[in-house]
């Protein structure tokens, strides 16, 4: 009889080995992983900081564990999301949060998983209690740890980006060690000063021969458009080349560049780049960017961009750029909202351009698209004039929506650059950064790495045309 007592014991005791090791390892982790894999995006293999939350239960203090345990959570998710789309503030989290209701239905489910996700941790979590299993497992984590922590070099991490190998590691300690993860910049708004970029942007001839410039000047900074093969990229563009003689000077290239939006903004507009994304308090720096050149040599400077102005702080940084004139989402009344990336609708926004023109006699005119953002919702997709089954792209895939977008805008592009007020003008479009695909496979099929596409023209005046 005992000795039934004591097996059946032990196999109550392995089930509690397994169980706490379920929680503490496996459970916190496993959809990360999954996500971080998926998603090409780095995140260490065990996140030591669950453990840490599970001393709260097992001496306990519960409603301790669950708010620490909510606090985890929370940069843990806020880590993998700011190296798929880097923001800058808790403001800006708050934002992205509020407009779930009109997001994609991918965004939408994403937040239940996570929110259902968070639940069921704090059900687990509840019933460890201070057994040997639990205690046992803690201190072999924190040997782990230790080793880990001593063993590899994570100088590779940058502030949106996590490169390290370890197998344990410390998100939060991770994002205070860094103090650039996009949640922890509200905690630290010290401003870094701008340094000259390393990396030649495409308007590196303007820099150059200002003077050259037409007195109709556009600069188009295209929200996630990526280098594809030469036969991709005649059909997205085929809408300005179906221009014909009303296009002249036409040339079209890439440059190599990794980095975020704002990040390209900089490359283009100023030649710079920055340590961090804290613009709201950068007053200097600015003084030799584009807007201010040529706003000196007599032009009007105007920026357009759908999405809110406080993203980026670029309600701040445009005017101190040079950009006289802003229109961001908040600035008028639009007709309806584009689900992208919650703002204007880019096919709206275009007809700002030829206001300008016929307003301004000399005009330097910045725009920052929106609706080619990630995730490329189809419904942002009202004109499709690209056919993805022709170059073997899978239908209603993240590549195929994305190339739609951006031969979409060329299309709408192209419905104005007849116009009168615009004959003359000089134009250089340039993606921003690469596309965000979440399936790293088909991105690397049909995207270059680190490389983003430029196209430069001049609109025909009368003595040409």
């Amino acid at each position: 009889m005992a000795e039934k007592l004591d097996i059946a014991s032990g196999l109550i005791q392995v089930k509690r080995s397994i169980f706490v090791f379920f929680v503490l390892f496996f459970l916190p982790n496993i959809l990360f992983f999954v996500i971080s894999s998926t998603f090409g995006i780095g995140r260490p293999l065990v996140n030591f900081d669950y453990i840490i939350v599970s001393l709260f239960f097992i001496f306990g203090l519960n409603w301790l564990g669950v708010a620490f345990l909510a606090l985890v959570y929370v940069f843990d998710v806020v880590f993998l999301v700011g190296q798929l789309f880097p923001f800058l503030r808790v403001s800006d989290l708050l934002y992205f949060v509020g407009l779930i209701g009109s997001s994609p239905s991918y965004y939408k489910v994403m937040f239940l998983v996570v929110l259902v996700q968070l639940f069921v941790f704090c059900a687990f979590f509840l019933r460890l209690k201070k057994r040997v299993p639990e205690l046992a497992f803690i201190n072999l984590a924190l040997i782990l740890y230790v080793f880990n922590f001593s063993y590899f070099d994570d100088s590779e991490s940058k502030y949106y980006r996590y490169s390290s190998e370890r197998f344990f590691d410390s998100v939060l300690v991770f994002s205070f060690d860094h103090r650039r993860t996009g949640f922890l910049e509200s905690f630290d708004l010290e401003s870094k000063p701008l340094v000259k970029a390393s990396y030649k942007g495409a308007t590196s001839p303007w820099f150059s021969s200002p003077m050259e410039l037409s007195d109709k000047t556009i600069l188009i900074v295209s929200e996630s458009w990526g280098v594809s093969s030469d036969e991709i990229m005649d059909s997205v563009l085929s809408p300005i080349y179906e221009l014909g003689d009303h296009i002249v000077s036409i040339e079209r290239g890439e440059l190599g560049f990794s980095g975020a939006t704002v990040d390209g903004e900089l490359r283009e507009l100023c030649q710079l780049s920055s340590a961090n994304f804290n613009f709201k308090d950068l007053v200097t720096g600015f003084e030799d960017c584009l807007p201010n050149r040529l706003r000196a040599m007599g032009y009007e400077t105007y920026s357009l961009h759908g999405a809110v102005g406080s993203m980026y702080d670029r309600a701040y940084w445009y005017p101190r750029a040079g950009f006289d004139h802003r229109t961001f989402y908040e600035t008028k009344q639009w007709s309806e909202k584009c689900h992208s990336f919650p703002g204007a609708c880019d096919r709206e926004l275009i007809s700002e351009l030829t206001k300008v023109f016929s307003e301004t006699e000399k005009a330097f005119f910045y725009w920052l698209t929106l609706n080619s953002h990630s995730i490329y919702d189809r419904r942002d997709i009202y004109k499709d004039v690209f056919d993805c089954e022709s170059f073997q792209v899978k239908e209603d895939g993240q590549v195929c929506r994305n190339l739609k977008l951006h031969a979409q805008f060329f299309y709408y592009l192209s419905t104005i650059l007849d116009d009168p007020e615009l004959e003359g003008a000089e134009v250089i479009i340039v993606g921003d950064h690469v596309p965000p695909i979440f399936d790293v496979n088909e991105k690397a099929k049909y995207f270059k790495n680190d490389s983003v596409p430029w196209i430069r023209f001049k609109v025909a005046s009368p003595e040409k045309g």
